[in-house]
């Protein structure tokens, strides 16, 4: 299915794939990196990182089919909703979080631009009108939060958790690194939200996560507000 007119997009991973109502509009796009599920919902664009059930590790989604399917359906502005763990009290345990800034530690080094040369600015990587329309949308949400992304699937270790706190991370996570840097490249706008479900290895005495069903409705949440930004 193509579109010729601006469409809006949400990247998502635990959860989204469950919602019966999003999934009742399902279609499936061929890439030159290859195939993408997607959903339609409310004239939204959405793309359910992991696959279908959740099938995909961190470490092997593909991130270029998913974000090129993006632009060839004429997504213009994104809203990604990331599941992380807490570095600091900024975005604490069952909390969530706007995103102001990144880190990358995955060591994928993908991008589109691989065979040519071409260096994207990521001095901004969020739009701050669409960050405003998602701090309305969810107001709890914590502002100016800086995302830590590790490879996966594993988690990471006491040192790695420190040496993020000190490079100035408040939360950590595996899959947002590389869709940040492919929609810039892509000249995608993006937002970002986080909902931690845990305090990562060492920054509490325990190493324990939320619930299932408050991480379900955490989930649920940020996907209204993601949906509510993107209406307006």
């Amino acid at each position: 299915m193509w579109y010729y007119k601006a469409m809006k997009g949400i990247v998502a991973g635990t959860g989204v794939d469950k919602i019966e109502e999003i999934r009742k509009e399902s279609h499936v796009i061929q890439t030159k990196y290859g195939e993408v599920e997607y959903y339609i919902y409310n004239d939204i664009v959405i793309i359910p990182r992991h696959g279908r059930n959740h099938s995909l590790p961190p470490h092997r989604i593909n991130y270029m089919a998913n974000i090129e399917a993006l632009s060839l359906l004429g997504v213009d502005s994104v809203v990604g909703i990331y599941c992380v763990g807490s570095i600091t009290d900024k975005v604490g345990m069952g909390e969530y979080g706007i995103l102001s800034d990144y880190m990358d530690f995955s060591g994928r080094n993908i991008t589109f631009f691989d065979e040519s040369v071409k260096h994207t600015s990521v001095s901004n990587p969020f739009d701050e009108n669409l960050s405003k329309k998602l701090k309305k949308a969810l107001s709890v949400a914590k502002e100016d939060v800086i995302y830590v992304t590790t490879n996966g699937p594993r988690f990471e270790t006491r040192a790695e958790v420190n040496a993020y706190r000190i490079l100035g991370g408040d939360v950590v996570g595996m899959t947002g690194g590389s869709e940040m840097t492919l929609m810039l490249e892509k000249g995608i706008k993006m937002a970002a939200l986080c909902y931690s479900i845990n305090w990562c290895t060492g920054v509490k005495k325990d190493f324990s996560f939320s619930e299932e069903e408050d991480t379900e409705a955490m989930s649920n949440r940020t996907l209204e507000a993601a949906l509510e930004a993107l209406s307006e």
